[in-house]
């Protein structure tokens, strides 16, 4: 792994966007992996000297390419360590807290929903309410009717998960 600073590397994968907010262009630089954990917005005309940042093009050669547009080495340097701030360089700080959070992962006994806070809030408690009330209108439980405090569930799948009384299509992976 070569230094941001001498070779500087994008790291894959991120997303970039270009957007208007407020009248004003704006590149957006997203972790689709979520190791850095927000979105991170940069003015668009900085767009062209990170598309260079494919690890093929020195720094050096990155400045002189965009020093009659205003570019300088503190420039620069700030481009990076803004970067490399939000973990999007390839760099040792971004494979550390790549490989923190796998290890993280790997060890833990118990692992947060990823993807719980954007559909259903931070509180588990709601989700929990909520599927308890599916399980027990569900007609294909003759037994007890279980729920998530009654059953030793070791995960909840929903590949699609449409919240009305018509549709709702859950599959259930409980210990046995």
């Amino acid at each position: 792994m070569t230094d941001p600073y001498k070779i500087p590397k994008l790291r894959w994968p991120v997303d970039l966007e270009v957007q208007e907010i407020e009248g004003e262009h704006v590149l957006i630089i997203r972790d689709p992996l979520g190791i850095s954990p927000s979105p991170l917005v940069l003015k668009a005309p900085i767009a062209p000297v990170i598309a260079l940042f494919d690890g093929n093009n020195s720094a050096e050669a990155i400045l002189q390419r965009f020093t009659p547009q205003g570019l300088t080495q503190s420039l620069l340097d700030e481009i990076i360590t803004i970067l490399e701030a939000h973990l999007l360089m390839e760099s040792p700080a971004f494979a550390k807290a790549a490989s923190d959070i796998k290890q993280n992962f790997a060890t833990a006994s118990v692992r947060a929903a990823a993807n719980l806070a954007p559909v259903w809030g931070t509180k588990p408690q709601e989700l929990s309410k909520l599927v308890d009330g599916f399980m027990a209108n569900d007609s294909s439980v003759t037994a007890q009717k279980p729920t998530l405090s009654t059953t030793n569930m070791l995960g909840l799948i929903a590949p699609t998960l449409i919240i009305n009384e018509e549709a709702f299509l859950m599959a259930l992976l409980t210990a046995t």
